[in-house]
């Protein structure tokens, strides 16, 4: 079943017999039927590169800007987010940077993202974070893991197979995914999922582009 644009996610759950949505940000504007705005509206515009994220370097706080969806994948999914760095200046601060995807889970509640980022002392990295309320008495409750990006562009991977997490990337326009990192995972419904990016107090320039949102469900 293809899902088009017009649909009101937030009433739809994906995973019964299968489906998919598709929604490229490069042709008109933000259905905000769809998505929920989350931090500064004026940082954030739909254009031809994609949905377009440019913070003004001297921000002063920490913030988020980026989309959301508020609906529910059953079962194994796969979702997939092609980005662009537009701008990404070094950040002055140790304080990075970052264009993420992130997911939410039904009870027990687990929180998964895997982010490009931009540190001053660490450079261009991907960083996979899952925080696992299985460990609530340990230590370790907040898993990150990081590996190296060499490109600007790419595209952001999250997928669960069965009692499987699997989180991956790709450079540029490439269809070959590398797996960065697998974990057992919770089955229950992942109900929320973001685009956004993170910045401020980096005095650095920091422009952002998703071309594109791909959710499958089985």
């Amino acid at each position: 079943m293809n899902l088009l644009h017009s649909v009101l996610f937030s009433t739809f759950a994906l995973g019964a017999g299968g489906a998919e949505f598709h929604y490229d940000f490069r042709v008109g504007p933000l259905d905000t039927k769809i998505f929920q705005v989350q931090g500064a509206k004026d940082h954030l515009k739909a254009e031809a590169v994609g949905l377009k994220i440019n913070p003004p370097a001297s921000m002063r706080k920490s913030m988020r800007t980026g989309v959301s969806l508020g609906f529910r994948l059953h079962g194994d999914f796969e979702i997939t987010a092609p980005f662009e760095i537009l701008v990404g200046e070094k950040p002055r601060t140790s304080y990075g940077v970052a264009a993420a995807v992130q997911i939410e889970t039904d009870r027990p509640s687990h929180s998964v993202s895997i982010e490009r980022t931009l540190t001053k002392n660490e450079g261009a990295q991907y960083r996979a974070i899952h925080q696992d309320p299985r460990r609530q008495k340990s230590r370790q409750k907040l898993i990150t893991k990081t590996f190296p990006a060499t490109t600007n562009a790419g595209s952001l991977r999250i997928a669960r197979k069965g009692s499987k997490l699997h989180i991956s990337v790709a450079d540029d326009d490439s269809q070959k995914f590398r797996e960065l990192y697998q974990t057992e995972f919770t089955e229950a419904d992942v109900t929320s999922l973001r685009l956004f990016s993170q910045h401020g107090r980096t005095r650095s320039a920091w422009n952002v582009a998703w071309k594109s949102l791909t959710a499958r469900a089985d």
